[in-house]
């Protein structure tokens, strides 16, 4: 985190303290090492062996948070995803903060059914909500795939994707595409990558967006 200088993370499958994670909070450590004041996480399965879910970890300041898991979907884990009030400076109206809602995201990899409900679920949650919004997760789905979920929550809640099409941003296993970065009509892309460093089966994701001008 530290090496990319990034403003805000996102993680998925982010352990607390339990025996499976060696009994410290894979969350808190990282976000005091890397200088992130304000670090979430939301477990969405949790028992006497693991405690598991989404988090975020941000150097903007966060206002409010909101959680949600997903109904139960065995053979799987629960999933869910982790809302953040992030606080961004508003370069259109100089002194005054915009207020962006960040979601950190997990989708089920093993049904596609499950899939289809889960991104229902969120569309049903953010209809109501007005803030800019960027999304980013583990979505266990492609765009170019025949039932991409991911596509579909773009419909569904107006949001576009960094070069939907591309054959060079493999996230999951060298041929696959499965994380991605949402964003509402209020931002742009100005870069994108796939980081190479291996850390877990998930390539991370890098992007610099930015506020649009108002009269883009």
């Amino acid at each position: 985190m530290n090496k990319v200088n990034a403003d805000v993370v996102a993680l998925q499958e982010a352990t607390g303290a339990s025996g499976w994670s060696g009994n410290f909070d894979h969350i808190e450590l990282p976000a005091g090492e890397a200088g992130y004041p304000w670090y979430y996480r939301a477990n969405h399965a949790e028992s006497w062996l693991f405690s598991y879910g989404t988090a975020i970890l941000s150097r903007l300041p966060v206002s409010e948070t909101l959680q949600y898991t997903f109904g139960h979907s065995p053979p799987t884990l629960n999933k869910g995803f982790l809302l953040g009030q992030v606080s961004w400076m508003n370069h259109n109206a100089p002194g005054s903060v915009l207020t962006v809602d960040v979601v950190s995201v997990h989708l089920d990899f093993y049904w596609q059914r499950v899939r289809d409900e889960q991104i229902a679920a969120m569309a049903e949650v953010f209809a109501n909500r007005e803030n800019p919004m960027i999304i980013m997760g583990d979505f266990n789905s492609e765009w170019l795939a025949e039932k991409s979920v991911v596509k579909k929550l773009a419909e569904k809640a107006g949001m576009s994707v960094y070069d939907p099409g591309a054959t060079d941003l493999h996230t999951y296993n060298s041929s696959r595409r499965y994380d991605w970065i949402l964003i509402s009509d209020e931002f742009a892309f100005v870069h994108y990558e796939v980081l190479p460093d291996v850390i877990s089966d998930h390539l991370a994701v890098l992007a610099e967006i930015k506020l649009k001008n108002i009269t883009e």
